[in-house]
Formats: structure tokens, sequence, C-alpha cells
């Protein structure tokens, strides 16, 4: 009786095929881990793409994206905020923080059979966090009435009767109601021109 081959032609194929698969699998997971080191595609937070990207990448994204000027309009003269000038921070920390627990609910091999497959899921979106101050934004708009208020005129003699011309009215500009439509710009990636509110006063 003779004695079969180890090294048999159907033993052969299904070692280099199990050694293939192997290869194929380490190399897929290679890729997947670093595909998984960035943020998930499609993920938004506050609004701003950042699918694909480092968190560095992300942050700096995120700050130019929220660090355009917002035009204010006094009575149609346009008046450019900056951001900075009345504090305003993004809270970058807490918004990657937020999106890294979000990514990271899935278990690492569920993703990765997904990831061979070519499903993709759609990752919630991280909404905005960020801070301004209110006291700064108070004091640039005292600076824009002082300079752009127009107070009513009192009621004149005209000279040699004994009439009066009549009073003028005049504008100033409303403040609590400034600051809620500012705040919002702020925060706003598309909206960010303000029609500020004005008030007529009467004369005396």
């Amino acid at each position: 009786m003779r004695n079969r081959s180890p090294f048999s032609p159907l033993r052969l194929i299904s070692f280099v095929l199990i050694l293939a698969a192997v290869v194929l699998t380490t190399l897929q997971l290679a890729r997947f881990s670093r595909v998984r080191a960035n943020l998930p595609a499609g993920l938004q937070i506050a609004g701003v793409p950042v699918g694909g990207l480092t968190r560095q990448e992300a942050a700096q994204r995120l700050l130019e994206s929220y660090s355009t000027a917002v035009e204010l309009r006094y009575n149609q003269s346009p008046i450019h905020l900056e951001p900075a000038v009345v504090d305003f921070q993004l809270d970058v920390d807490s918004m990657l923080g937020a999106a890294d627990v979000a990514r990271n609910q899935r278990p690492f091999w569920e993703e990765f059979w997904d990831y061979l497959w070519g499903r993709t899921t759609n990752p919630p979106s991280i909404p905005l966090s960020s801070s301004f101050s209110e006291k700064r934004l108070r004091d640039y708009l005292v600076t824009i009435a002082e300079r752009y208020d127009e107070p009513a005129q009192p009621p004149a003699p005209v000279p040699g009767t004994v009439e009066f011309t009549g009073g003028l009215p005049g504008k100033q500009l409303n403040t609590d109601g400034s600051v809620l439509l500012i705040e919002s710009a702020l925060r706003s990636l598309i909206r960010r021109e303000v029609d500020l509110p004005l008030e007529r006063s009467e004369p005396p």
C-alpha cells in the first residue's frame, strides 16, 4: 500500500487559498484601522462636514468656518463684527469628544464587517457648543449707538415770531434685540448678516 504524499495538489491549493485569505484579511484590517482612526464618513459637527478628517484637521475646519465676520447693518450702513471682538469661542474639545463617543458605540468587529461589505451608517450630527461675552457685545453696541444714533430734535423758536418749528423724531439702537440677533448670527454658518433693530424716539 502506497503512502499518500502530504503535499497533494488539493492540499496545496487549499493551503494557498487559506494563506491568501489571511493576507487579504490582514491588509483589509490594517486599512480599516487607519480609516477608523479618523472621524467617520458623513459626520457633521456644528453643521460642518468633517468625515474622514483627523481630529486636528476637524478642529481647524471648525475654527475657520466660524471665524468669518458677522455683518451688521445699521439703517443700511454696514459694520463688520469679528467674532473675537466679543470673545466668541468654540468648545472644540467637547464637540470632538462627543464625536468620539458616538463613533465608539459600535463594536470594532461589527464595524469591520460592515466595512468589508461596503455598508455605511449615518453617524449622528454633533450640535454646536460655543460661548461669547455678552458684556463685550453690549459694550460694542454702545460704541455703535454713539456713532449712529440720531437724537430727537425738540421744537425750536422761529426767529422774529412767536411760533415754533415742529420737533424731529430720532432713532436709537435697540440693544436687547440686537444682542439676541447677533448671538444667533454668531452661531450660524449661513445667516451671518443682521439688520440691527432701531427704535423711534419722539421729540421732547
